[in-house]
């Protein structure tokens, strides 16, 4: 049933009003109401109302989880209605706010970063309960698999929602409003909760990769920090053979992030530069034999140089699996890139990890930027 704005504002203030009277749960009624039901994030309404309730509801569903007692059990299942799937709710509705107001640009940033980040520390914390009931028990039964516990460890500091997402919004929404006392407040339980972790064997990523040392680098190679391990650059002009003679330098960007479609493990995009400007970029790809007009545009994005791990595949952060595509590819100028980076000295392979069900070696590199 579709409502109209007049009725969706009505909603929404009635929930607020009872948000005030500390009415939580009826709160998220109004809101379940208004939103479509309690899993709908609102798709289709107009953003600015949408954007508002889910914020709203989020609020509501944070102070339930953090006044619901801990939940029962060893594991780290979401059972419907338990502290933990409170959490999630809360980070859920948060995120899908969030995506809203990044298009668009709104003082409501801020808030929907932090309502994220303090979600996902509560996500956080509820699973390393569980984990610490766990190892209890498993250890007075006498079959406690470390290596097991810290792999669940490792997870809940740098997998999906973990705390090193929960530090990136709330740093985010800090930066945006830098006298918020809250969202210190809650910076510094992840700090703690971090800390703990990295005690225990499993560090926050920002600690588990090597600093960049661009001192190895090609002297042409020009290293820009980033704002986090996540997102350092490097620029610089590789040198490809065209398919024909000579051989030509491309000027391209290379870009770290994190791959959270998968398993947290990094991402490297590989980009054309448009430092050059764009006539003088397309003379340079068209030299060494790349079709300018379907493969390359005055900064735009080449491809993926690294593609999804799977479980158990990589050692730790900094390294990844090289994309297939370049062993697939026909032309000289890309199957010769990981070993231009190579030589560059910015990535280095350091073992074969299996093969693909064609064949394909499974290269794993590691990032040294």
């Amino acid at each position: 049933m579709d409502l109209s704005d007049d009725e969706l504002e009505r909603l929404k203030a009635e929930g607020n009003t009872l948000y005030q009277q500390e009415q939580y749960e009826e709160a998220v009624q109004k809101y379940d109401v208004a939103l479509g039901g309690p899993e709908s994030d609102g798709n289709g309404m107009r953003m600015g109302i949408s954007t508002a309730l889910l914020l709203n509801r989020s609020a509501c569903r944070l102070v339930l989880a953090d006044r619901a007692p801990p939940g029962a059990g060893v594991g780290g299942e979401t059972e419907p209605g338990s502290k933990l799937d409170m959490y999630c709710s809360a980070v859920d509705d948060a995120q899908s706010a969030l995506r809203g107001l990044r298009m668009v640009g709104s003082p409501l940033l801020a808030k929907a970063l932090c309502r994220c980040g303090r979600g996902q520390l509560g996500m956080c914390a509820e699973k390393v309960a569980k984990l610490d009931r766990a190892e209890q028990l498993y250890r007075a039964e006498g079959t406690l698999n470390a290596e097991a516990l810290v792999g669940a460890r490792r997870n809940i500091a740098t997998g999906r929602n973990g705390l090193d997402e929960a530090a990136m919004h709330l740093g985010e929404s800090l930066e945006l409003a830098p006298d918020d006392a809250t969202v210190k407040k809650y910076l510094k339980k992840v700090q703690q909760l971090q800390a703990k972790l990295a005690a225990r064997g499993a560090p926050p990523a920002s600690q588990a990769v090597p600093e960049p040392q661009p001192a190895a680098f090609a002297p042409d190679v020009v290293f820009t920090p980033g704002a986090s391990w996540m997102a350092n650059l490097v620029a610089l002009e590789i040198p490809l053979k065209p398919p024909h003679s000579g051989e030509a330098a491309l000027p391209v960007f290379l870009q770290k992030q994190r791959n959270t479609n998968n398993l947290g493990e990094l991402a490297i995009w590989i980009m054309y530069s448009d430092h050059l400007g764009g006539p003088e970029l397309m003379a340079k790809a068209s030299a060494i034999g790349i079709d300018t007009k379907y493969e390359c545009s005055a900064g735009g994005a080449w491809g993926n140089l690294s593609t999804p791990a799977k479980h158990g595949e990589l050692r730790s952060a900094d390294e990844f699996v090289l994309a297939f595509d370049f062993n697939r590819h026909s032309n000289d100028y890309a199957r010769g890139v990981p070993a231009a980076l190579v030589a560059a000295g910015v990535i280095e392979e350091v073992r074969t990890a299996g093969r693909t069900e064609f064949g394909e070696p499974r290269l794993i590199y590691q990032a040294k930027f």
